[in-house]
Order: C-alpha cells, then sequence, then structure tokens
C-alpha cells in the first residue's frame, strides 16, 4: 500500500478579548435565513465536489469561507493567516493476490480486502488452522487448544446462532476476529463468508493524522466459498 501525503485546511478565526464583551444582538441580526441558505447553496454545489478532506473541493470551500471572513471584518486567527494546514495520510491499494496451491484467486471476486485495516506484506505459508468463527471471550474461545502462532488461520465469518458476543472493542465482528487472532500470535485471517462476493470495500483506506501505528493487526481477508472450497483446512 502507497502512503498519500495529503493536506487538510481549516479555516479558524478568533480574537482575544480583555475589554468588556460587547453586546451580541446587533451582530445576530445580520444572520438572516436568506444569508444562510445562499452560502449553504454555494458550498453544498457540485462545483465544491462533496468538500471531502485534502481534495480540490475541499480547499475551494476553505478559500470561500476565508473570503467571507475576510469581507466581514473578521482577523485570522493562525498568526497571519485565516488558515491552519497540517498532514494527513491515507493508505491506498495498489495490487492484492491469494494463490492456494496452484490455483490463483481473483481480488473484488474471489477474495476481498479492507485496506484501513492491513498492510503492505508478502505472506507465504503451508499451515492454515481453523478456528471456527474466531471468537475468544469470556463465553467462548475458539482457539482453545490450537497452535497458530506465525500461522494462517481461517475462521467462518458472522457469529454463531444465539451469540451473545460483542462487536469487539473496535466496533464490528470483523475487527473481534482481528483482535483475538493477533492475541493468540496468527499472521493472518482468511474469513469465510457465504454471502459474497460482493465489493463492499473502496480502494482506499480511512484518513489519519499519525503514520505511525500504535498496534500491527494481523492482515484479514474475506474470502469466497470457491476459494476455501476443497483445501485442505485443518
Amino acid at each position: 500500500m502507497r502512503k498519500l501525503f495529503l493536506w487538510l485546511s481549516i479555516c479558524t478565526a478568533g480574537v482575544a478579548q480583555a475589554q468588556k464583551i460587547p453586546d451580541p444582538r446587533p451582530f445576530a441580526k445580520t444572520i438572516t435565513a436568506d444569508d444562510l441558505k445562499k452560502h449553504l447553496y454555494i458550498v453544498a454545489s457540485k462545483d465544491f465536489e462533496g468538500r471531502e478532506t485534502a481534495t480540490e473541493g475541499q480547499r475551494k470551500a476553505a478559500a470561500y469561507i476565508e473570503n467571507d471572513f475576510r469581507n466581514l471584518g473578521l482577523q485570522p486567527g493562525n498568526g497571519s493567516d485565516y488558515q491552519l494546514y497540517y498532514p494527513v495520510f491515507q493508505d491506498s491499494l495498489e495490487s492484492a493476490g491469494l494463490t492456494v496451491g496452484n490455483q490463483s484467486f481473483e481480488l473484488d471476486k474471489d477474495f476481498f480486502v479492507n485496506v484501513g485495516a492491513n498492510y503492505s506484506a508478502e505472506l507465504l505459508g503451508s499451515d492454515v488452522v481453523f478456528a471456527g468463527y474466531g471468537i475468544s471471550d469470556n463465553n467462548r474461545d475458539d482457539y482453545k487448544g490450537l497452535d497458530v502462532k506465525g500461522k494462517i488461520v481461517l475462521v467462518l465469518g458472522g457469529q454463531p446462532a444465539g451469540s451473545t458476543q460483542p462487536a469487539g472493542r473496535r466496533g464490528s465482528a470483523f475487527y473481534a476476529k482481528q483482535d483475538a487472532a493477533q492475541s493468540h500470535g496468527a499472521a493472518a485471517v482468511l474469513i469465510l463468508q457465504s454471502n459474497l462476493p460482493r465489493a463492499f470495500f473502496g480502494a482506499k483506506g480511512n484518513m489519519y493524522l499519525n503514520e505511525f501505528r500504535k498496534t500491527i493487526y494481523p492482515n484479514s481477508f474475506y474470502i469466497t466459498e470457491k476459494a476455501g472450497a476443497g483445501h485442505p483446512w485443518r
């Protein structure tokens, strides 16, 4: 995965007042529904392209707001600047492959990658261990008696019928399986999902402010029944 170095700008304005706070009512009267509607229709128009962070549309919106601040007579809040710049990072998927034995499988057809949950790596392994639903908590431990350190783990998607297992500390069953695999030393996770194929992951991950990751989780992939069928999982 390639690191894209992007920029995010926000508009800030403020004036430190040590004197008596002025009466806000005259200023409040200048705010009208028609004026707010005008600004809203402009920044929400197609010319601003949705204003996604670190895009040209977002930069246009920031420039528009800055210009309005200037016209209102507001002073810059970042030294002599109205905007504060700082870097954001985003992972993009360049390529991914899955080969079992002599058979190769196709990305977004036979297997799917969550870009935000993985990192660049090449993993070769012959030991694949089946670990049920990949659940490991106070109520259920699918890893009991299994040695998965340095091995690839195959788990079933979803949760067993009637399970009350929480979604995990990061908010979903996917991450709960990834957390459990990491705590047991697995090198990677294959999640067998019966309702695939469906392209539900994009080619880009979420944006983040710090390129350094405090925790590295095992790479995890959804695979179809075709990719998981007929192989000696144990």
